[in-house]
This record gives structure tokens, sequence and C-alpha cells, in this order.
């Protein structure tokens, strides 16, 4: 049996395409959330959390990484090749090996083209292509971005009156991020966290 799993990570992203594959009929088998080591705690992030799952009618899994402990050996990510995400999508890899195992199943990812000059470059296919990850982790899925085209998260998010993370509220956020993250340690060094 093949499954459909969302990488959710709380963000405007990921909550326009939770919100996209639903009125859509996208089949979802579970919603799957790899904890980062943030600044801001997890009360909040929890709380919005609880909101999604009674909002859309599902259940969010919450996976811990080992992001400390490499942060511990190896000191904060560091562009080009940030070590972070191999380590967040170690976790929910072998979360999903070890629940469905390493063939037939489709990983939603919320990236959109109007991110970056290289998500633009990406190669896209809406009807699913080789997960990026399975030669490293010796896997066989497909990922699909469903709304890599969407231009605005934010609108789409408000004209279907669906409440946003309130992190990027309280502390003045354009996007969600672990403490550590290359696009925003910066941020939370200036808020003194």
């Amino acid at each position: 049996m093949h499954r459909c799993i969302i990488s959710y990570s709380g963000g405007k992203d990921s909550t326009a395409m939770l919100l996209y594959l639903k009125q859509n009929y996208y089949p979802i088998d579970e919603v799957v959330y790899v904890r980062d080591p943030f600044p801001h705690g997890y009360r909040l992030m929890y709380r919005y959390f609880k909101y999604i799952e009674k909002r859309f009618d599902l259940k969010i899994s919450k996976l811990n990484s080992q992001m400390l402990h490499y942060i511990d050996r190896w000191g904060k990510p560091k562009l080009p090749h940030p070590y972070c995400v191999r380590i967040k999508v170690k976790a929910m890899v072998d979360y999903l090996k070890e629940k469905y195992g390493p063939k037939n199943l489709t990983i939603y990812l919320g990236i959109r083209a109007a991110e970056s000059n290289k998500r633009k470059a990406y190669e896209y296919n809406e009807y699913g292509m080789p997960y990026f990850w399975n030669e490293r982790f010796g896997t066989d899925y497909l990922m699909e971005y469903p709304i890599y085209k969407m231009k605005n998260p934010l609108k789409y998010l408000e004209k279907n009156h669906v409440k946003i993370n309130p992190q990027y509220e309280k502390h003045s956020l354009n996007r969600l991020s672990c403490k550590y993250c290359v696009k925003n340690y910066k941020l939370w060094e200036e808020k003194g966290i």
C-alpha cells in the first residue's frame, strides 16, 4: 500500500500546503514534524499544533532530532551545506522506514519556487519525483511539491481563514527557524537569545 506523508514545520508554507492538500482531496496518511532547538520555546508552537490538528481533523507526529548533540560537537551549521537539514531528514526517514518500510511512500514538501533562486531551479514534477535523500538513507520514496508555484501562502491562508503560527508576530519573523538556522540565527543574536 502506498502512503502519503506531510513533512510539516508549523510555518506558513507547510500550513498552506496542508490546506491545499485538504482542499484538493490529496491522500494524507500522516503529518510529521521534526523538532528543532527553538530559541522561543515550544509552548506556543504546540498550542498552534493543537489548533491545526483540530482545524484539519488530523494528528501531528512530533519527532526529536539530535540537533543539540551535533551542535555541541560540530558548532553552528554553516552554508553552503548546513548539516542540520540532514540531521532532521534522518530523524524523519528513520521513523518512516521503521513504520512503513523503505518503499511505497510519497513525502509532500512545502517548497516554493518563489523562496529562492536555488529553489526556482529545482527540477519539478507535480506527479512525484525520486526523493533526494533516497541514496543516502536506503529508501525508494517519492516527493511532491504541491505548492511549488504558489506566490503568496499568507494571502492563501488568510483568504481561507486559517491562522498562521503566532511565532511570526511574537518574534517579528519572516520565517520560522531553529536557533542555529543559517538563515535566521543573527536575528536571535540581535534579540539576545
